[in-house]
């Protein structure tokens, strides 16, 4: 299946866009009881853990989704650049003056690539012409051809996800999701697709609004 989809991206260019690389995230939640019913209209989000382009991309993935569905957000690296060192107090005081009611806290777990292979395939001929009239005719065939077996490296990303509250840091929620990429992603890539479905997450928690 992946084959064809492959070939028609490659035969309709015009189509390239609703051809682009996917991901796939599950994963679990839990929201804690003396807080449900609490949602979130202001956000920054923290992808800690991780190194700076997959933390940027992670942290702008994740703003540009939830100020699409209508939270104020902003990244980590806005309020705390990386080119200076904080100890855990000085992160949270910054983190905790910028009015926002809450931080989402990203830390990419686990990663790994899972390889898919493809075996060689073989394509008969294909009628490109008939030749000679009545019984004595026929089709003529091209000849056929082997397409060589293949490996497709896919990555995995596990994300593990807190949401703290202002003030005091309180955890109201938390989950735990695995993102699956296609073939030719990076983990910053993985990471960027992530935030969509993180904040869709959040949406059916009922914990933004």
């Amino acid at each position: 299946m992946k084959r064809i989809i492959l070939t028609l991206c490659l035969l309709a260019p015009v189509s390239l866009a609703a051809c682009g690389p996917t991901t796939r995230t599950t994963g679990a939640s839990f929201t804690d009881p003396a807080y449900r019913g609490q949602s979130f209209s202001s956000l920054v989000v923290e992808a800690d853990k991780s190194g700076l382009q997959e933390r940027q991309a992670i942290e702008n993935g994740t703003v540009q989704a939830l100020m699409k569905a209508g939270v104020r957000a902003r990244t980590s690296l806005e309020i705390l650049p990386p080119t200076r060192n904080y100890s855990d107090g000085a992160v949270r005081q910054a983190i905790g003056q910028t009015g926002a009611q809450g931080v989402v806290e990203i830390i990419p777990a686990n990663k790994q690539i899972h390889q898919e292979y493809y075996p060689p395939t073989y394509h008969a001929g294909i009628a490109h012409g008939r030749y000679g009239t009545g019984f004595g005719g026929g089709m003529a065939f091209g000849p056929g051809f082997y397409d060589p077996g293949f490996v497709v490296n896919e990555p995995r990303v596990t994300y593990n996800v807190t949401l703290y509250a202002f003030p005091g840091y309180r955890k109201v929620w938390t989950g735990e999701f695995r993102t699956d990429g296609a073939g030719g992603m990076d983990y910053g890539d993985v990471g960027g697709h992530f935030g969509a479905a993180l904040v869709q997450r959040l949406q059916q928690d009922g914990v933004i609004r």
